[in-house]
């Protein structure tokens, strides 16, 4: 599998810009990050929110079943914007996981992992 037709910097700046929009979208409906003191306040405002992900899933599935590449592609864009967003009101807690989950996947190579016979997930060598 190789990577060879996507353009880095355009993929980059394209989540970016989705990442802005739902930075945007928060501004314009005046909505703020969960309090993480409060865990299990926290925990209830992330599960209700991720209803949202899981509904973006479930279309993305039925596309998939309907051979609707284009539906599909399309949800993939709803499913990106959802996880943001979940992101995005876990608030500043989230930053170190991010760097801790990017550079975990940034030690693994194919000296460390291989790609399981679907070629869909790493396993440990």
């Amino acid at each position: 599998m190789t990577t060879t037709n996507i353009n880095d910097a355009l993929y980059v700046q394209e989540i970016g810009k989705v990442a802005l929009s739902v930075i945007n979208w928060h501004e314009r409906f005046e909505t703020s990050a969960i309090d993480t003191e409060d865990k299990e306040d926290a925990v209830i405002q992330l599960l209700l929110k991720s209803s949202l992900m899981t509904e973006e899933l479930g279309e993305f599935v039925k596309d998939a079943n309907h051979i609707n590449l284009d539906g599909m592609m399309y949800e993939l864009g709803d499913i990106l914007y959802s996880v943001l967003d979940l992101i995005l009101t876990a608030g500043p807690d989230m930053y170190p996981l991010l760097k801790q989950m990017r550079d975990s996947n940034d030690s693994k190579s194919i000296d460390t992992h291989v790609l399981n016979p679907l070629g869909t997930k790493l396993i440990k060598r």
